[in-house]
């Protein structure tokens, strides 16, 4: 019987894993020993390398790796070069230089000090809005109004500070503190914590890696101090250096005064702008001195030497050890000889400050200051260039220098830094009236030989203007005119110009010739700095006065007075001086210089310097003919203003005088004159602010000047002045104005009404 079939599940079974498949290369033991081979080839060659490299560090290149190696262990010291000396025109020391040593550190002895004191923050911070700020600001000015004057000038600049910026914030201040040695060394220098603090923060950012120079022309005996306690004041260096020496010369009284202290000018250390000019600063490098202003400024390039190197061998402080490995001498400047004559300088020196204080007891309290230049009416070479009062050169480049400067700068009512002779603005008076001679015939509204009327007071457009001698009424020609300094005769030729200026003001003959004749533009000096002064005119006065239709005109008034030198116009006593060389010469403008030529410190001559040729004006020789026999007439006639200055002087002098007027101060005097007369080899020009009559105080200064130049003997302003005093002198007054009596006879006895002009130019 068969067994019914049943369905029964398949059972699958899994497949059995799969076997790696066995290939050749896993068994290829070639390859992989071909690889360690690579790998092993690469190791050799990277070994054999090294070696190769270290084979040539230590055999091939030992040399200039020890020499690397030994420079780490020096310090480069820069020697700054000695300064050329400025020489006179006979090669007499002007200015030269004298040892100086300076305290100085070395900043890597003091960690943390350069980052601490570099820190900078430039502008005032103020976290006040815009608004906040101008209100205060205005609160301040209203407040400052209430003040006294001294007090009002100083708040209005400190206003201005915060407004422009310009304040700086001293954010490194307390960057010492945590050196109290360096407090210390202060003391002992004698400079202040915050002076310290300054020169750290400076050079930190200008070279921080050299020594910082904190105190200069430190006194012998705080050297010696220092370097007895070099083991309390690490780091401290004694830097050997030069400072400038200058030429002083005696007064009659036995004191020394400095010589031309305004002429040399200042040195301080070279800024970034001033690197820039090549051809002021060529090759000027951070840190050097240069020269800021005068003879030290143009004449940088020549004086300013190449600094030198020392290398020495320093310890792991920084200490030197050890003799001095290698050394690069410096080179000193050159020498420049100027066109300045030492003795002629000084006696213009003498002759301005006896004439102030003759001034000063001969009914002249206010007589402040002057000046005086003497110049070869040739060439334009400066022998002589006096300011009075001036400043002592010597203290400004010694340690207390910066004190002194601010003193200086903060005596505004002398102004001693003022150089009274090239930047001093003057009315120029009676000195001008050859201006407008000349410009009267060359504008065909006179001539040479016209004569003119004298008179005691002219009424010209309803204006009375008055002649500075009043009793006096005759006709005179220009020579005469020229010799009694008459006022009405120039007041005609000041009409009659402006006369001729048509209404447009295209044709101004006035103006036109005084700029022609070296007045409203710098003269050209070589040293420059020297002032343009103003020659007034229809559109300066349009300048001035804007829409003002009442005084924005030039009208009658403006013409007559300028042909007096007075009204606006404003000269500087080198431009007085180029006119009378001008005058003397035959009509060439010369060029004013003062440096003359280069020496080499073995005394021989490397450069000429050239100044540029005079400029020849086209005047008619003869209107400048009769202007010199007028100005001889002025110190030979005995009507003539200068007579008494110069009678008994052996050697004959031809000039003017003036007496000039300015707004709020007393007459203003003048002398400008050449001798010899009838062959000019020295134009000297002088002005006393506030000295009275020309005449009487600047005419006897000029008068000592050219004895000195002529080697004449006679007693000097101060010697007369002294024996007057001691009742022991008999002789003629120093100078004595003819119509000086009247004019103070005629001012006590009459009222000048408002319509009238006075004449005070004689």
């Amino acid at each position: 019987m068969s067994t019914p079939s049943v369905d029964e599940p398949t059972i699958v079974q899994p497949p059995p894993p799969e076997q790696p498949l066995v290939t050749a290369e896993v068994f290829d033991r070639d390859g992989a020993a071909r690889r360690v081979a690579v790998l092993g080839g690469v190791a050799i060659v990277i070994v054999v390398i090294l070696i190769l490299r270290l084979w040539s560090l230590q055999v091939l290149d030992v040399q200039t790796y020890r020499a690397q190696a030994n420079s780490n262990g020096l310090r480069s010291i820069d020697v700054p070069a000695s300064r050329g000396q400025i020489l006179d025109a006979q090669g007499k020391l002007l200015v030269g230089s004298r040892p100086s040593n300076a305290v100085a550190i070395d900043p890597t002895r003091f960690p943390d000090l350069l980052t601490l004191c570099g820190r900078d923050v430039a502008g005032p911070v103020d976290g006040r809005t815009s608004n906040e700020r101008a209100l205060a600001i205005s609160a301040a000015l209203i407040e400052a109004a209430r003040f006294s004057k001294a007090r009002r000038v100083a708040r209005i600049a400190a206003i201005q500070r915060e407004l422009d910026g310009t304040e700086q914030v001293r954010a490194w201040a307390g960057c010492t503190k945590q050196y109290p040695q360096l407090a210390e060394l202060a003391q002992v220098s004698g400079i202040t914590v915050v002076e310290l603090e300054d020169a750290i923060h400076t050079a930190a950012i200008r070279a921080p890696f050299d020594s910082i120079v904190l105190a200069k022309d430190v006194d012998r005996n705080v050297l010696f101090y220092l370097k007895e306690r070099a083991a309390q004041y690490p780091g401290v260096r004694i830097v050997e250096g030069t400072a400038r020496a200058y030429r002083t010369s005696r007064g009659t009284q036995g004191k020394t005064y400095p010589l031309a202290p305004h002429l040399w000018g200042e040195l301080a250390e070279v800024s970034a702008e001033q690197i820039k000019d090549q051809v002021t600063y060529r090759n000027a490098e951070p840190g050097d001195l240069v020269g800021q202003r005068g003879v030290e400024r143009y004449f940088d390039r020549y004086l300013r030497g190449t600094s030198g190197l020392l290398q020495r061998r320093v310890n792991a402080f920084g200490d030197p050890v050890g003799a001095i490995v290698r050394s690069q001498a410096a080179r000193p400047g050159d020498n420049i000889r100027l066109t300045i004559d030492a003795g002629i300088q000084s006696a213009a020196e003498t002759a301005l400050r006896e004439a102030i204080a003759y001034a000063k007891t001969h009914g002249h309290p206010a007589a402040e200051g002057g000046a005086i230049i003497a110049m070869d009416p040739r060439t334009g070479a400066i022998r002589a260039m006096a300011s009075n009062p001036g400043f002592d050169p010597a203290i400004l480049a010694g340690p207390g220098g910066q004190k002194y400067w601010n003193s200086l700068v903060r005596n505004t009512k002398a102004s001693p830094l003022l150089d009274r002779a090239m930047t001093g603005l003057y009315p120029a008076g009676s000195t001008f009236k050859p201006v407008t001679a000349i410009a009267s015939v060359e504008g065909r509204v006179a001539k040479s030989d016209s004569v003119i009327q004298c008179t005691p007071e002219v009424t010209i457009d309803g204006q009375t203007y008055r002649n500075f001698e009043s009793g006096i009424n005759e006709p005179m020609n220009l020579v005469q005119a020229m010799t009694a300094s008459c006022d009405t005769y120039f007041y005609e030729l000041g009409k009659r110009l402006y006369e001729a200026t048509p209404k447009s003001g295209q044709f101004e003959p006035q103006p036109l010739w005084a700029r022609r004749l070296g007045f409203g533009a710098s003269t050209g000096i070589d040293i420059g700095g020297d002032a343009a002064g103003n020659v007034p005119d229809a559109a300066y006065k349009k300048r001035r006065f804007g829409d003002d239709r009442v005084h924005n005109r030039w009208t009658s008034g403006d013409s007559i007075l300028q042909s007096i030198g007075q009204g606006d116009l404003e000269v500087t006593p080198l431009q007085i001086a180029r006119l009378y060389a001008l005058i003397a010469n035959g009509g060439t403008l010369v060029q004013p210089h003062v440096g003359a030529s280069v020496y080499g410190q073995d005394g021989t001559m490397r450069e000429k310097l050239e100044s540029a040729p005079g400029e020849k004006v086209a005047v008619d020789p003869y209107i400048l003919a009769t202007i010199r026999k007028g100005l001889e007439g002025v110190t030979q006639d005995p009507d003539g203003t200068a007579y008494t200055a110069f009678k008994g002087f052996p050697i004959l002098v031809a000039g003017k005088t003036g007496t000039a007027e300015k707004l709020g101060k007393r007459d203003f005097a003048w002398f400008a004159g050449y001798a010899p007369a009838t062959n000019p080899t020295l134009v000297v020009v002088c002005v006393i602010e506030q000295g009275g009559f020309g005449g009487v105080t600047a005419a006897p200064a000029v008068r000592q000047v050219m004895a000195q130049a002529f080697g004449v003997q006679e007693a000097t302003i101060g010697q007369i002045s002294s024996a007057e005093k001691a009742g022991v002198y008999f002789g003629p007054a120093l100078g004595t104005d003819p119509a000086q009596e009247l004019q103070a006879q005629d001012s006590s006895s009459s009222t000048q009404p408002a319509t009238t002009t006075q004449g005070s130019t004689r």
